[in-house]
């Protein structure tokens, strides 16, 4: 697996130096931002106290405040800064995978995955990802007790407006996933925002299944969007929802597309599946169809369900490039090369030897 790398430029190394920060390579910007902000605040702290106890004046408190906040001037810069001058010139593109739970309350999860998108601008990315329902309790892990269709929101809305904002103000490519309401009908469903805000479209789950802690057709029609690839600034972008990565012919559709990535918004629990499973099962895509791709998996217990976390990003070589761990709440950084999936085995070879003009009388329009 590759372990992304920092380079700190001289001037800020040595600003930070003076405040008793030095990074290595392999210290992320993120923490360093939030370690000199924490020493930034007990400082600021300490002299309100002192200027409520009167040991200081009015002129003299503002003196050292603006004395302070010269010498903590590493904060003036914003996250997207940090992340373009601490990251290597030579990173083809560095992507994010937000792995976070979710607590009832949507608002909150919204807000964590804001601040969660800015850490990762820091260290940064130029993509981020989130888990499948990434801002709302994991739905169909029971039936619903309400009208399901009270529980979506329309794309775009309110969720994909306030992302949109934001990733136009970090100029991330963004990829979430949402409840969907579209008139009556009610879906899982990924929008994909560029880089520059812009909301380029979505995809919908295709295959809907229905079993214990799993009762997602009491909640999702199934998609209508097909298997679309969009064309993003860092990339061609394809999505496989959770379920839709069980299916050859989804996957198979994404890498006809020309998906370069392709991100699978995930709510897998610990032990669903046999060690090894989803990163076998997903690698073994990515293989076949040379591209790269990125599962990001939901993490925490909730009411019926304790979904696992363990996201990663494996190659069009078919391995594992870096993964999180299990059962908590972290943001998956990974520096990926594009430009491999052109030259894969997949691409190369295997796509090109296809004999579609027989599949269909194999497989037959009844799925038999």
């Amino acid at each position: 697996m590759t372990v992304p790398r920092w380079s700190y430029p001289p001037e800020l190394l040595e600003g930070l130096a003076r405040l008793g920060a030095r990074p290595e390579s392999h210290t992320r910007p993120s923490v360093v931002r939030e370690f000199v902000n924490d020493l930034y605040r007990y400082e600021l702290r300490r002299l309100r106290d002192s200027y409520r106890g009167s040991a200081l004046d009015k002129a003299e408190y503002h003196a050292r405040v603006v004395a302070l906040r010269k010498h903590y001037w590493v904060l003036t810069l914003p996250p997207k800064a940090w992340g373009e001058i601490c990251r290597p010139k030579d990173t083809p593109l560095r992507i994010a995978l937000i792995q976070q739970s979710a607590t009832p309350d949507p608002a909150i999860n919204v807000q964590r995955a804001m601040d969660a998108m800015r850490r990762a601008a820091a260290d940064g990315a130029q993509f981020v990802a989130f888990a499948e329902l990434a801002f709302t309790p994991f739905y169909p892990q029971q039936p619903p007790s309400v009208d399901v269709r009270t529980l979506a929101e329309p794309v775009p809305g309110p969720t994909t407006e306030a992302f949109a904002a934001l990733a136009r103000e970090l100029s991330m490519v963004t990829v979430l996933n949402v409840f969907e309401r579209d008139g009556d009908k009610t879906y899982d469903c990924s929008p994909v925002i560029d880089a520059d805000g812009t909301l380029l479209g979505k995809t919908r789950m295709v295959h809907i299944t229905e079993y214990p802690c799993f009762h997602e057709r009491q909640y999702y029609a199934p998609g209508d969007l097909g298997a679309p690839v969009f064309k993003t600034r860092v990339g061609r972008i394809g999505v496989a929802i959770c379920y839709d990565r069980h299916f050859p012919e989804y996957m198979r559709a994404l890498g006809i597309g020309g998906a370069d990535l392709v991100v699978i918004p995930q709510a897998g629990v610990v032990d669903e599946w046999p060690a090894g499973f989803f990163e076998g099962e997903v690698c073994t895509a990515a293989f076949q169809n040379g591209y790269f791709a990125a599962l990001c998996n939901r993490v925490g217990a909730e009411s019926h369900l304790t979904f696992a976390g363990e996201s990663f990003v494996c190659g069009p070589d078919g391995a594992v490039r870096a993964q999180a761990p299990r059962g908590i709440d972290t943001v998956l950084i990974a520096d990926v090369d594009l430009s491999e999936a052109e030259k894969s085995h997949g691409r190369r070879v295997l796509m090109k030897d296809r004999r579609p003009e027989l599949y269909a009388d194999w497989v037959g329009k009844s799925g038999a």
